[in-house]
């Protein structure tokens, strides 16, 4: 259910992927031109995108269809960088440097642990941090400065993680930061009530140890070309910490759409007609053979 500013779709020939503007209306540019910059720009989608919500709960309700506004593109990055809040991936992205580090993450950062209001918070990310959101001619843009020289890729790559997706500041005051996402202390509120979505698809239900709902949002940028399944269901099979196969017994008794085939059944099912394989677009793993026979059979014996 999340979203960034661009986001990939599969190519006409099904062997690689285009990026493609998702919540950014158009393609970065330089500011001052070049083909490097450290500052780049692109307009972002205000008013004509709204958040979704599947929750009954009637505060939650309440933010169904809102519309995204401008200075919810600000939020995330606030949250994020807030040293009060204890987020992880805040103090990764505070802790970035050289290539993709955003100028000033980091001094911001340090400085909000010591500051008690939002509104002075707001203020000091405004001052210290390289990103602002700002109109021109009509058109909202969202400008983000490096601290190196980027081209036009890496300046959308370096920005474009659904972690920061835009999010109104009143929907964090209501569900409480560290709720945003999550289930409740008590678990009277789960991830249905403390998300809302701008991705493909909206949380409906979650069913801890059983079930994760998702339905299509009708609200998404490319919900009428580019998505057809209404729904998915994921099956949590709390079977698997103990059973291996627990999840392909199921899809073998047609129970569920796909599984991997586990290691125990690879020679039975590898050659199965329901079988496929998909090309993966890098190299995650390079085996080295670095060592000679002897010293081989030294350390691991001469089978």
């Amino acid at each position: 259910f999340g979203a960034g500013f661009y986001t990939t779709f599969m190519n006409a020939e099904k062997n690689g992927y285009d990026w493609t503007p998702e919540l950014a209306k158009t393609m970065p540019e330089a500011v001052g031109g070049g083909n490097t910059s450290k500052v780049w720009r692109f307009q972002v989608r205000v008013g004509d995108i709204k958040y979704t919500t599947n929750s009954k709960l009637e505060s939650r309700a309440a933010f169904n269809n809102r519309p995204v506004a401008a200075e919810d593109y600000l939020t995330p990055f606030i949250l994020l960088l807030n040293q009060q809040n204890g987020l992880y991936r805040g103090q990764e992205l505070a802790g970035t440097s050289g290539q993709g580090a955003i100028k000033g993450a980091k001094q911001f950062y340090e400085a909000s642990k010591n500051i008690e209001s939002y509104e002075e918070l707001v203020a000091t990310f405004k001052e210290m941090v390289g990103i602002q959101v700002y109109e021109e001619n009509g058109e909202t843009y969202f400008q983000v400065e490096f601290v190196t020289p980027l081209d036009s890729f890496y300046a959308m790559y370096y920005i474009t993680s659904s972690l920061y997706m835009p999010v109104p500041q009143a929907f964090l005051d209501l569900v409480g930061v560290q709720n945003y996402l999550g289930f409740n202390e008590n678990k009277t509120e789960s991830p249905v009530d403390n998300s809302l979505a701008l991705g493909a698809y909206a949380l409906e239900q979650w069913d801890s140890g059983q079930q994760v709902v998702y339905k299509k949002n009708p609200n998404y940028v490319y919900a009428e070309t580019k998505y057809a399944i209404p729904g998915i269901h994921m099956n949590i099979f709390p079977a698997m910490a103990n059973d291996a196969e627990a999840n392909f017994k199921e899809f073998i008794a047609g129970n569920v759409d796909s599984t991997g085939i586990p290691q125990t059944k690879l020679d039975e099912y590898k050659n199965d007609p329901r079988t496929r394989t998909t090309t993966g677009d890098s190299n995650f793993k390079l085996n080295v053979n670095a060592t000679d026979a002897e010293t081989w059979e030294q350390l691991f014996g001469p089978n």
